[in-house]
């Protein structure tokens, strides 16, 4: 894949959502926190949305974004598994 190198996971991503003290968060928000581009991150955001990890909705000429209960679920799986070791 071309472009540059993947400095952040979606685990951080899911993580900053997560930790919001506001139930949604904008594209710019999520793309500023990680010093991103707002396409940048859209390439990021999206596809934890299509696999449901994050829920997204169109307002206005942005989106804004939600963890989901799936989203919740694998943050809190990872925790689980890292305590076990």
């Amino acid at each position: 894949m071309v472009g540059r190198e993947e400095t952040v996971d979606d685990k951080q991503i899911l993580e900053f959502v997560e930790a919001s003290s506001d139930p949604i968060v904008t594209t710019a928000e999520v793309a500023d926190h990680f010093e991103f581009s707002n396409s940048g991150i859209l390439k990021r955001l999206h596809p934890l949305s299509d696999s449901n990890l994050l829920g997204s909705k169109e307002a206005g000429r942005t989106y804004v974004w939600w963890i989901t209960d799936k989203g919740q679920k694998s943050l809190s799986d990872e925790l689980n598994a890292g305590e076990i070791e």
